[in-house]
């Protein structure tokens, strides 16, 4: 089995995990492969923390820039708010981002149209990991339970080279992120972990 961690680093809409959690998952994690999609005022407010993701060599992909979701965008919005984003992360990273994970997931035919016309790839995911609001054990087991029993979802096509089969959502800032990576990390060694 072919996996992908990703992470969104963004503003969070819930309560805050405590300082310093972006750092300790970027040690957690030294040389494993993983996907950041970074929210473009995210990563205008923590330049420094957008730097490191992009000189670890993590794969960078973009969040948009206000986590609007893109059914409530007009066409030229949510052109504004790719380039917005994309600018954002470049001056921060100098990488423009290729991969885009809309804001809860939620994606329109329009918006995909507009993805595709820009060379983005939308990333969705197969297992939301919900370390936003669970605790870490059951954020482990949400994890693991899911990657055996979930099929796969939607998302658009990848390279034809592209051999993931799971794509599992966490996040930055959550403290749970932080306690449950280390034993996630540890029951994926039989897994291919992969970068998008």
């Amino acid at each position: 089995m072919k996996v992908a961690l990703t992470f969104d680093a963004e503003h969070q809409d819930r309560p805050a995990g405590s300082p310093g959690n972006l750092p300790r998952i970027l040690d957690i994690l030294g040389e494993t492969p993983a996907t950041f999609f970074i929210q473009g005022r995210w990563a205008s407010a923590y330049q420094d923390y957008a730097h490191e993701i992009a000189g670890r060599g993590f794969t960078i992909g973009s969040h948009g820039y206000y986590h609007v979701p893109t059914h409530m965008l007009i066409p030229a919005a949510f052109h504004s708010d790719l380039s917005t984003a994309a600018d954002a992360i470049y001056e921060t990273t100098g990488i423009y981002p290729k991969l885009f994970r809309p804001p809860y997931g939620l994606h329109t035919e329009v918006g995909d149209h507009i993805l595709a016309a820009r060379g983005y790839t939308r990333v969705q995911w197969d297992v939301n990991s919900e370390d936003y609001r669970l605790a870490p054990d059951a954020v482990v087991a949400k994890v693991l339970g899911e990657l055996i029993e979930n099929p796969g979802v939607g998302r658009m096509p990848m390279d034809e080279d592209q051999e993931v089969t799971q794509t599992i959502l966490m996040h930055t800032w959550p403290d749970a992120t932080v306690a449950a990576l280390p034993e996630i990390l540890s029951r994926l060694s039989e897994a291919e972990l992969v970068k998008l």
